[in-house]
């Protein structure tokens, strides 16, 4: 960044910050009309870009850092854990949407249990609560021994 760049954008505090949830970015290539739409469209598509698309060729910056990022210019080292942390992220939310899926198991069946013992219809705690049959045949055998 030359000094002047440096001065227009930091010295004068015409600093922007923004949040972006690029998977909420749905825009497509024909509706890229400002650098802001381009940037994100570019950082929503990186890894599945061969070559910068036509649209963001005429931003020198995108198509650089485009370059760079194809150059592999991480170090073998670099690269593995690169790897290593994506695999632990992607491992890591499905983990998460298990432990999810089971404490809505133990919700539901909590919840079952309780119906049965005041007395609610079983169709209805089925529907309600969207167990299984069996597993209410379980509740109730549990409940039948205490």
């Amino acid at each position: 960044m030359s000094r002047e760049d440096y001065d227009e954008y930091f010295v004068k505090g015409i600093i922007q910050v923004l949040f972006v949830e690029l998977p909420k970015f749905k825009k497509q290539e024909a509706e890229l009309f400002n650098k802001m739409d381009k940037w994100f469209y570019f950082l929503k598509n990186v890894e599945h870009l061969t070559s910068v698309p036509e649209v963001l060729e005429q931003e020198a910056p995108i198509k650089e850092a485009f370059e760079l990022l194809n150059e592999d210019f991480l170090t073998e080292d670099e690269s593995k854990t690169y790897l290593e942390r994506k695999e632990f992220l992607i491992n890591n939310v499905g983990f998460q949407e298990e432990v999810r899926e089971e404490a809505r198991i133990e919700t539901n069946l909590a919840t079952a249990q309780k119906l049965l013992a005041a007395g609610i219809d079983q169709t209805v705690i089925l529907q309600a609560t969207g167990l299984s049959i069996a597993q209410l045949e379980n509740i109730n055998a549990t409940q039948t021994v205490n």
